[in-house]
């Protein structure tokens, strides 16, 4: 099953590219509290913000964990390069690797008052 056919079954709206709010099925739910996402590798992500249990909100829709995902799953090479994707590829901006900071090396050249 994909994210989109996940969505359409709860009928979630859509909040963004691969995202969808709804009411969780798993409580009484008076406004969306269910994040569903698509996941990099072809799987269904599925969060209720209230606290439910992945498990009570399949349970709910007749579900099992297995229909989340929309094949077999990834090959070892296949999980190497989704990891890959994941990990960035360059270091924050300025010196020391802090977010722009400079390097302040000017107070040991300061004399005592």
């Amino acid at each position: 099953m994909t994210a989109a056919a996940f969505a359409a079954l709860v009928q979630a709206q859509r909040t963004g590219a691969g995202r969808w709010k709804a009411r969780c099925p798993a409580h009484n739910d008076r406004s969306p509290s269910l994040s569903i996402r698509a996941g990099d590798d072809g799987r269904v992500l599925v969060l209720c913000r209230a606290g439910c249990a992945l498990d009570s909100i399949l349970s709910a829709l007749k579900l099992a964990k297995r229909d989340l995902f929309a094949g077999p799953p990834p090959s070892p090479e296949q999980t190497a390069a989704i990891q890959a994707a994941r990990k960035p590829t360059s270091k924050p901006q300025g010196q020391n690797g802090r977010r722009g900071w400079p390097r302040w090396t000017a107070w040991k050249s300061c004399k005592p008052w």
